[in-house]
């Protein structure tokens, strides 16, 4: 999906990210805040369902330092999953709230 939107991300998963930084009020994400936050977010997308999860540990033991993040839009008009570290969600969050409008 990256070469179809120049910013890797959909419009609805650009959406979807803008409500999630609303909400979190500049709090950081995490795994049980996100969960809480679905209802914000999970009927953005007529039709589709939404989710926002951390991703898990990795096998074999070895501990992920860091969450990583997966956006998932699952329908009939979008199928789509886009992946990305803590550190790249809270810039964007932080990029958007430097901005009037909240998105690039």
């Amino acid at each position: 999906m990256a070469d179809r939107f120049p910013t890797g991300l959909s419009p609805h998963a650009e959406l979807v990210l803008a409500v999630i930084e609303k909400e979190l009020h500049g709090r950081t994400p995490t795994p049980e805040l996100l969960t809480e936050l679905t209802p914000h977010y999970r009927d953005l997308v007529p039709g589709h369902i939404v989710t926002m999860n951390a991703l898990p540990k990795l096998p074999g033991g070895r501990r992920r330092r860091k969450v990583r993040w997966e956006l998932a839009i699952t329908g009939p008009g979008i199928d789509g999953k886009w992946r990305f570290s803590n550190g790249w969600l809270i810039r964007r969050f932080q990029k958007w709230r430097m901005r009037p409008n909240g998105l690039d």
